[in-house]
């Protein structure tokens, strides 16, 4: 622990309860900011698992393809999303086929973000 008052294990910052989390006043595990109470969160003041931002509570919604999905965390296919990440590295095209399970996934969704990536790359964003 880096700082004071933490109870936990490789906690940054001060008042820390939990393991991993950076900033001060959490209680959990692996939050970045200050004031969360929960796990995985990331900003200030929430309540809950997996937020961005500040003053959010309950659990996050999980976004696919820049649209929220009510599919249960479990059954979202991360390995697809794993495999899919690694695809959307390279310039070669992508066959979008063994990725239409994921959630919102579309053709069209999978190659504008495939392109989104290429320009990026290139400086074009």
């Amino acid at each position: 622990n880096t700082g004071n008052w933490n109870t936990g294990d490789s906690n940054t910052g001060n008042s820390n309860t939990g393991d991993w989390n950076t900033g001060d006043r959490n209680t959990g595990d692996k939050n970045t900011g200050d004031c969360n109470t929960g796990d995985w969160n990331t900003g200030n003041g929430n309540t809950g698992d997996f937020h961005s931002g500040g003053l959010n509570h309950g659990e996050a919604p999980i976004y696919l393809f820049n649209k929220t999905t009510k599919v249960p965390r479990a059954d979202i296919p991360w390995d697809l999303i794993n495999k899919l990440s690694s695809l959307l590295q390279k310039d070669d095209p992508i066959d979008p086929t063994p990725f239409l399970s994921i959630p919102n996934a579309t053709v069209n969704t999978i190659k504008a973000l495939h392109d989104a990536h290429i320009a990026a790359r290139k400086g074009n964003p």
